[in-house]
């Protein structure tokens, strides 16, 4: 299809229509047939292979079930992909105001399948969620994606067969949209950006059909970050602005508020708007200092002031800010010795803004600890999130290869092994 990333993304801006080999062979992934590549445009052919032909499609629950069903339905072991289901900043616009519209307008949640479920079937299905999610705390991605695969095919067979009243429907909508946006955090870790994508997009529906504002916006941001992490910042920021707008509507919940402003800060630190980022970090401080914790929200309960911290400390790296970075991301990381304050896979991906600070400063000596933690951590927990930081500091580098302890440390570094 493509030999280098630049030039997928050129496919994803909507700069550049993918030649038709190439979309052969996207469509050969997918088992979609050359003739429907021939009779519909890109990318709708791409949408439709998916399960999202539409991104468009009405938000109601049966769209909801509908969407759920396509993305637990997968190919074991699934393919991992690194196109995207949202290519260019029309695509993304369209779906945007699709889904903003939708919270002005909310839909019945009839559910009147064969079997009955109540509030201890819900309650049995948060509690396997979480198992899940300690498990990839414990584990990575990689084991914990079948479990959460699984659990996710499960809930979506309910939300087409279950019969029950509003309130349990609209339990198991909600339940459905955290355990899809879970799944797509799974895999994004394992390097199946198409997948990722795709179950974002139905935790998006099923929160709709849930009719809570929170997840839905919670679901719009993790899209966004996404994006802004494949190099889309303008369409997370549009997709960020619409999440605020959506949030804006509903009870306010300060730990969800601090990852928004977050999010924000991160994105604006991609387009070099400094002042935006100090305004979005600020926010995010306040929201998140301000927070006891029993506001916490089925998919917030990793938000801290620590993790506020290192998010902050990377995008400040991101500006070239390197002595402002390490304020933020050494106390937390500790990474000339101690123990971090935030989980392993997080303590990794963060030791490289905080190695590019060092290297900005000169402190070339400061930089080979980080790179082997983080070589420690990939050998035992591959995570496609720190091995693409791990490569991007290997890039800063080798751009600052003509100092000659630079050179030094990448002739003995063996980085990327």
């Amino acid at each position: 299809m493509a030999s280098r990333r630049e030039k997928v993304a050129r496919w994803e801006s909507g700069r550049v229509i993918p030649e038709l080999t190439a979309q052969f062979a996207i469509a050969h992934l997918h088992g979609v047939s050359q003739e429907l590549v021939l009779t519909r445009q890109w990318p709708d052919w791409l949408y439709t292979a998916t399960g999202h032909a539409a991104l468009l499609a009405p938000w109601t629950a049966g769209e909801a079930a509908r969407a759920l069903t396509s993305v637990g339905q997968i190919p074991a072991p699934p393919p991992r992909q690194e196109f995207l289901i949202i290519s260019g900043t029309s695509s993304a616009h369209e779906f945007i105001s699709s889904w903003r519209e939708v919270h002005d307008h909310p839909t019945p949640l009839p559910l009147l399948g064969s079997h009955f479920i109540g509030s201890e079937a819900i309650e049995a299905f948060q509690n396997r969620h979480e198992a899940i999610k300690r498990t990839y705390a414990q584990l990575g991605a990689g084991i914990a994606r079948p479990l959460a695969d699984a659990d996710l095919a499960t809930l979506a067979l309910l939300c087409r067969e279950a019969r029950c009243d509003g309130r349990t429907a609209a339990s198991l909508y909600a339940i459905s949209g955290n355990a899809a946006a879970f799944c797509g955090w799974l895999a994004y870790e394992d390097g199946d950006q198409a997948r990722a994508q795709s179950c974002y997009l139905a935790a998006l529906r099923a929160a709709a059909a849930a009719h809570d504002r929170h997840l839905g916006s919670y679901a719009m941001i993790l899209l966004a970050k996404h994006l802004n992490e494949l190099a889309d910042p303008d369409s997370a920021a549009s997709m960020l602005d619409s999440a605020r707008n959506v949030l804006n509507r509903a009870p306010y919940n300060p730990l969800l508020t601090a990852v928004l402003e977050s999010s924000s800060a991160d994105v604006h630190a991609s387009l070099g708007q400094a002042t935006l980022f100090d305004r979005c970090t600020d926010a995010a401080f306040t929201a998140c200092s301000a927070t006891p914790r029993e506001h916490d929200l089925a998919f917030t309960e990793w938000v801290s002031m620590d993790q506020i911290a290192i998010m902050a400390g990377a995008g400040a790296a991101t500006l070239g800010q390197a002595q402002r970075a390490l304020e933020w991301l050494e106390p937390v990381l500790c990474p000339a010795g101690g123990t971090s304050r935030v989980p392993r896979r997080e303590t990794a991906y963060h030791l490289a803004p905080t190695a590019r600070a060092y290297l900005e400063l000169g402190n070339f000596e400061a930089i080979a600890p980080c790179v082997e933690d983080m070589k420690i951590f990939l050998a035992h927990t591959p995570s496609y999130g720190a091995q693409r930081e791990l490569s991007k500091l290997a890039s800063a580098l080798t751009d600052h290869s003509h100092i000659p302890d630079v050179q030094d440390y990448l002739n003995e570094a063996d980085f990327l092994r």
